[in-house]
């Protein structure tokens, strides 16, 4: 019945905000009680810390993200480590039982993970002195370290751990969701280290899966006074190889190119190019695929392009 009957007026704004105290006030006193019996009362037992994690074995994932902004990835970090059958950044391709921090810069020294990372990934050696090329993979890796608590306790044990190199643009993928060992005999994850170029002035890398004008797929040591004839046949020869058959090259749907590439001065960038080529400095061949048709892009790696039509926008 409503309320203009007269026989069932409705709770007044005032009776409701009385309820509502009255609630209120209900509550606080139970906590009052509440606290006042735990106060006094005594746990039986002995406080037990957490265990300190063991050192990272072979195989486990990297769960935290080794790009996120304030990972000093030259600092030995202590990424978030442990097995795991799910997404990861990366994994740890080996452990040093007993590490010493470098006292030098590290870049001076000796590389403490790059054969053990190809060894795990079975990416392709570094190019040989005499200027052949070999197959070109950029892969990201880092050495982790022990957390507070680890090193509170003695450990000191380092870890090469690889994760996919992500490039500034977005839309490289950052995740994996299985291992990444072995990853290189596989022709898709293969194509996760490629490396792809829009501006080979600036060797600014570009997302493979965007359009892109570049695909670097090989890689040579540089021999000042080589003849571009050689170099060219070597450029072709490797590009056959990653793709996987010469088709893409016979249809002259692609065509090569060798680029030399040399560090700038410190802090300064690369220099490509002619004028990257010196008999004082080192320097890099890099072999790269792109379409003979300036005015189309590439839309997506190309090792392992076999007979396939190459992808173009």
């Amino acid at each position: 019945m409503s309320s203009a009957d007269g026989d069932s007026p409705p709770h007044s704004a005032e009776g409701g905000r009385r309820l509502l105290g009255s609630a209120l006030l209900a509550g606080v006193l139970l906590m009052i009680v509440l606290v006042a019996a735990i106060r006094g009362h005594t746990v039986g037992g002995e406080p037990v810390a957490q265990p300190v994690k063991a050192a990272p074995q072979v195989g486990d994932c990297v769960t935290d993200n080794p790009n996120d902004p304030g990972v000093e990835l030259f600092n030995l970090p202590a990424l978030r480590t442990e097995p795991c059958s799910g997404p990861r950044y990366g994994e740890v391709a080996s452990v040093i039982a007993d590490f010493a921090v470098p006292t030098v810069d590290p870049a001076r020294g000796p590389d403490p993970c790059d054969e053990q990372v190809r060894d795990y990934l079975g990416t392709p050696p570094p190019p040989p002195a005499d200027g052949s090329f070999v197959q070109f993979a950029v892969v990201g890796w880092t050495l982790l370290g022990p957390d507070a608590r680890q090193r509170a306790a003695g450990q000191n044990w380092a870890a090469c751990a690889v994760y996919l190199p992500i490039w500034a643009t977005a839309g490289a993928p950052v995740t994996v969701q299985y291992s990444l060992q072995g990853a290189w005999q596989r022709t898709e994850d293969s194509r996760l280290f490629a490396i792809c170029l829009d501006d080979i002035t600036s060797i600014e890398p570009a997302v493979c899966r965007s359009p892109h004008r570049f695909e670097v797929l090989g890689v040579a040591v540089g021999t000042p006074g080589a003849a571009q004839e050689s170099l060219d046949a070597a450029c072709r020869k490797i590009v056959a190889e990653a793709l996987g058959a010469t088709t893409a090259l016979d249809r002259g749907d692609l065509g090569i190119q060798v680029l030399a590439v040399r560090d700038g001065p410190t802090g300064g960038p690369l220099i490509t190019g002619p004028d990257a080529i010196s008999a004082d400095s080192k320097y890099s061949n890099f072999c790269l695929a792109t379409p003979t048709d300036s005015s189309r892009r590439l839309t997506a790696p190309l090792r392992g392009l076999g007979e396939s039509a190459v992808p173009l926008n």
